[in-house]
């Protein structure tokens, strides 16, 4: 019963400040031009601050080769299965759907799904340092995948291709600040600086990372988007909130995985669909409104699925 609440407790709190949010859009005091730039703000300040931040001046790591591994097999799967199981299907389908089919929303939703379980005493402190290597890792894999899971249905992967993606990550801003953060770790120039009046000001930044992404996560919900799919759809979305949650926990516990690597793939995994496949469905010719259709369905079915699969993996 204290697990359930623990993680009971640290799940609600982020979906009613994410409710808050789609409230104050539809009362009007957010607007969709105001959602959107809260996004960005959100996406190239608070959120690398408060990763440069965090890493910079926590404890020297190993990489996590062995959740990553996990997370290279499943989610590459997942993508594969996609595509040979709807070759019948459009081009834009099964772009949207191979995407869907795995990418979470794992720093807007998962990374203060790892806070608050660190605060609720379900991990220890430790996992917020391996939380957010571990994120740093798989926010490339995720876009690599989506980008091969949108254009193989089309016309396979070029070289212009793969070269848009490569200059993409070299300017995520996600992923250089997690980069520069685990040089200054290394160096140990994080933990010398911490006092430093410009690290006190990306940090006092990064605070306010977590709320307002929760809350422009809220706004950017829209339940018109809600439309009846076929079944392709509707299985690959409960693929994506049940099975293969369920899928990586077995994984982890035939692997004896440690309890970090357990409960950063889970909440990568159970984390709803991310808000990010929208605009790149649109770029690389998926179904946009299929791939936003599914980011409100994930949204709803989330909380379920989070406290769920937290429990299992809490007694692990």
């Amino acid at each position: 019963m204290d697990n359930f609440l623990a993680v009971l407790f640290a799940v609600l709190p982020i979906m009613a400040v994410m409710g808050c949010g789609f409230v104050l859009f539809r009362i009007g005091l957010m607007t969709k031009p105001g959602t959107a730039e809260l996004g960005r703000l959100v996406y190239w300040v608070a959120l690398p601050c408060i990763l440069f931040a965090k890493l910079s001046t926590g404890d020297q790591l190993d990489p996590p080769w062995t959740g990553l591994i996990i997370a290279v097999i499943a989610y590459g799967a997942s993508v594969i299965l996609v595509l040979l199981t709807t070759r019948s299907q459009e081009a834009a389908l099964r772009g949207s759907l191979a995407t869907i089919s795995y990418r979470s929303n794992s720093t807007f939703v998962g990374l203060p799904v790892a806070m608050m379980l660190i605060h609720n005493g379900i991990c220890d402190q430790a996992f917020e340092s391996y939380f957010l290597l571990f994120l740093a890792c798989t926010v490339p894999l995720f876009n690599v995948y989506s980008v091969i899971g949108f254009l193989m249905p089309h016309h396979g992967l070029d070289k212009s291709a793969m070269k848009k993606v490569g200059v993409g990550l070299m300017k995520n801003p996600l992923i250089l600040s997690c980069a520069l953060g685990i040089v200054f770790s290394q160096l140990g120039w994080g933990k010398a600086l911490q006092d430093n009046v410009i690290m006190r000001s990306i940090d006092l930044i990064g605070q306010s990372a977590i709320p307002l992404a929760l809350i422009m996560a809220g706004a950017s919900i829209r339940l018109e988007t809600l439309r009846s799919g076929n079944v392709h759809f509707w299985f690959w979305n409960v693929w994506k909130m049940i099975l293969l949650p369920l899928i990586v926990y077995f994984i982890c516990v035939l692997c004896q995985v440690d309890q970090n690597t357990m409960m950063a793939l889970i909440i990568i995994s159970a984390a709803p669909g991310a808000v990010a496949a929208v605009p790149m469905a649109q770029e690389l010719g998926g179904d946009e409104e299929l791939s936003a259709c599914s980011v409100v369905l994930t949204t709803l079915i989330s909380p379920l699925s989070l406290v769920g699969f937290l429990l299992l993996a809490s007694y692990y």
